[in-house]
């Protein structure tokens, strides 16, 4: 009647709830029970690993033993709600403008909304949607609390900006002022303007003020009105005070009569400037003649002008009298001219710088026997040249013209060079042309030539001149060349048709033979040339041979042929290796396998060999045919073999052999059934066959009873035990 005993148990379980969850998953060890005789059963209300809501849950263990006797035991798991509570979609910071003429906005946004990992027990906030918030910057509180008091909060700014600018109310109209009599400037008065703003006015400042003198000229007067948000309002008034008054002169010159200066019909003026004054400052006193200047004969009116810095002007005058005396004189006449006649003329046409007359007052007349630009035949001719001035007196100047005749005559229609090819066969040609003509500017010529029209001429460049001369005894010659080119290229005889050999036996080349190539040329051969020779040795492949010919005006001929040498050899493997035998690697059914690699020999070159397998490779048990082949240069090709032979030499494995086995008689029986767990083989190959003398679960006579287990691979290697 002892009931069981619990010997370790939890005394009580605290923890937080799990992330994002109302509850916590709970695991513990079970609890240990004793008892005098056996354990039937162990029975909880929870059992570890359950999920527990927040709160306090109890867990009860029931021990039962086989005899019905009953012990129970309990423990409080207590899961606490630490999550706070999370608020969702808080609005960004929210920036508006102040709404027209009021100094706040309304705001307007999105609710948030808060969630729990339990359950949302309030939401607050300390302002709503579509609440009027002030210019300036509020912040929004928002505030969660869940089911078990764990509280949050978060924030946003609603910023409300003014962006409305003060308004001037009553500005001032521009102002238009005169300067007052004597001064340079004006007295201008105005109304004060005042400001107002959607928020409040800062301050309204003038850049001047009302009752003030202003200088000539336009001046801003800038109002500038600033709210309490610093939004600013400026606006101008331009006083413009204008300069009305004109200049004085004062002093100005009576009549100046003056005689002209001697060689020029002019005279020299002198008087004493005039004084002036304004009411702002005078900024130029002009005049239209100055003091000193040279004077034309006759009356000049001089005009006096005083301008004031503001552009008012005021003029006077009066008259200066030059009195005129003087002869003319003739300037400029030219020097004797000497001239060769225009071309293609018995003459020419005489340009001169035109001579002029000069006189104190002017010149009446001024004449020449001759015009420049007039033709002058050859000889010599006076020009005379005659001036009268204005008041009759004359004077006269000559120079002489001279026309010398220094055209050499004209050679026309002188053929252009001639280049002509050679005659067939010959080395020269006969050429014929158009013979030209001579003229002279005055008269008659004569022409002579060096070669007449359809001689031959040879090969190369030959000048030919012509010669004409004038009956005053100039001369010219001319010339044109008549080239004659050697185009006939010379000619290669005996040239050789192309030739096909094979290599000669263990060499990749063979020596080739052929007739003597000669050449011919209408003028001369001048060298004969090849770039290979009979008897040469020619390696495999196609070689061109070209012969060139060239004459003594660098025609040429080339002519060539090929040259084919093939390689019909086959290369040859040098130390193949032998059958090669090895054993299996332990615990595999294989082995990596090494040899020499072979070489192989070929009368122009090797390519490359190639291989069924790689030295060092691992090879099956059994045998394993390697194949080689060597590629020559030319394609040419040879396979070998050799055997790999891989040896099993591994006897299989048992594993797990029975130690030996004692146990008492069956009831009634002279003997025992006796089990046990069979034995297994493995082999680094396989096993073919693994048997047993007896067999678990046979019945074994009362005594000592050898059981023996064989194992055989694949290959016939053996194992047995027992």
């Amino acid at each position: 009647e002892e009931a069981p005993t619990f010997v370790e148990i939890p005394s009580g379980i605290n923890l937080s709830n799990d992330l994002g969850l109302c509850s916590a998953v709970v695991t513990w060890d079970t609890p240990i029970t004793t008892d005098n005789c056996e354990m039937l059963s162990l029975e909880t209300t929870h059992a570890p690993g359950s999920v527990f809501p927040v709160g306090t849950t109890n867990v009860t263990y029931t021990a039962t033993d086989i005899y019905g006797n009953v012990a129970q035991q309990s423990f409080d798991v207590s899961v606490s709600d630490d999550e706070l509570p999370e608020i969702a979609d808080v609005p960004a910071t929210i920036e508006i403008d102040a709404e027209a003429g009021l100094c706040s906005a309304v705001a307007t946004w999105d609710p948030a909304s808060p969630t729990d990992n339990c359950e949302v027990l309030d939401f607050e906030s300390t302002h709503s949607s579509g609440d009027v918030f002030p210019v300036g910057t509020t912040t929004v509180v928002l505030t969660a609390t869940d089911n078990h008091s764990n509280v949050s909060t978060s924030s946003f700014d609603v910023i409300v900006t003014d962006t409305q600018a003060p308004v001037i109310v009553s500005m001032p109209e521009d102002i238009q002022l005169s300067t007052e009599p004597g001064i340079c400037s004006a007295l201008a008065t105005w109304i004060e303007p005042t400001g107002e703003d959607n928020c409040e006015v800062l301050s309204l400042i003038s850049s001047h003020d009302p009752d003030t003198y202003f200088e000539v000229g336009t001046t801003e007067v800038t109002i500038t009105l600033t709210d309490i948000n610093g939004n600013v309002t400026e606006d101008v008034m331009l006083v413009t005070v204008t300069d009305d008054e004109d200049p004085v002169i004062v002093n100005l010159p009576d009549r100046v009569t003056v005689p002209t200066e001697p060689g020029i019909c002019e005279g020299t003026t002198s008087w004493t400037d005039p004084d002036t004054s304004d009411n702002c400052g005078v900024a130029a006193l002009e005049v239209s003649v100055d003091s000193g200047s040279m004077l034309p004969v006759g009356e000049t009116v001089v005009v006096y002008t005083v301008i004031d810095i503001h552009g008012n002007s005021s003029s006077q005058s009066f008259i200066v009298t030059v009195e005129d005396q003087e002869l003319p004189q003739i300037i400029d006449a030219p020097a004797d001219i000497a001239v060769s006649n225009d071309l293609d003329q018995c003459g020419a046409t005489i340009n001169w710088t035109e001579p002029s007359a000069s006189d104190n007052c002017g010149i009446q007349s001024f004449t020449s026997s001759s015009t420049s630009g007039d033709f002058f035949g050859i000889g010599t001719v006076e020009v005379v040249l005659t001036a009268t001035d204005i008041y009759g007196n004359e004077q006269n100047a000559s120079f002489l013209v001279t026309v010398t005749d220094d055209q050499d005559p004209q050679i026309l229609g002188l053929p252009l060079d001639i280049t002509v090819s050679n005659d067939p066969g010959l080395c020269g040609a006969s050429v014929s042309w158009t013979e030209p003509t001579a003229s002279d500017n005055c008269d008659d010529v004569s022409l002579d030539a060096s070669h007449q029209p359809g001689v031959f001429f040879p090969v190369g460049s030959t000048d030919v001149f012509y010669t004409a001369v004038d009956i005053y005894g100039n001369v010219f010659s001319d010339k044109f060349k008549v080239i004659v080119i050697d185009d006939e290229a010379p000619a290669l005889v005996g040239l050789p048709s192309d030739m096909t050999l094979t290599a000669e036996a263990g060499l990749c080349s063979a020596t080739v033979s052929w007739e003597v190539v000669t050449s011919t040329d209408n003028c001369e051969v001048e060298s004969l040339t090849s770039d290979h020779q009979s008897g040469e040795t020619f390696p495999v492949g196609t070689t061109e041979v070209t012969y060139e010919t060239t004459d003594i005006h660098g025609n040429s001929t080339s002519g060539g042929f090929f040259i084919t040498i093939t390689d019909d050899e086959n290369p040859e493997f040098v130390d193949l290796p032998e059958r090669v035998t090895v054993p299996n690697e332990p615990g595999i059914c294989s082995a990596a396998v090494s040899w020499d690699a072979p070489q192989a020999a070929d009368n122009c070159g090797i390519s490359g060999i190639t291989s069924s397998h790689g030295s060092g490779d691992q090879f099956p048990v059994g045998e394993t045919v390697v194949t080689l082949t060597a590629t020559d240069i030319h394609g040419n090709q040879s396979t070998a073999q050799f055997i790999i032979e891989v040896e099993d030499v591994e006897a299989p494995q048992i594993l797990d052999i029975p130690v030996d086995i004692v146990v008492e008689n069956d009831g009634g029986q002279c003997g025992a059934i006796v089990s046990w767990t069979p034995p297994t083989s493995e082999d680094n190959c396989a096993i073919d066959t693994f048997d047993s003398s007896h067999s678990s679960g046979d019945f074994f006579a009362v005594g000592t009873t050898e059981v023996t287990f064989i194992a055989v691979d694949i290959h016939g290697n053996k194992t047995s035990g027992g």
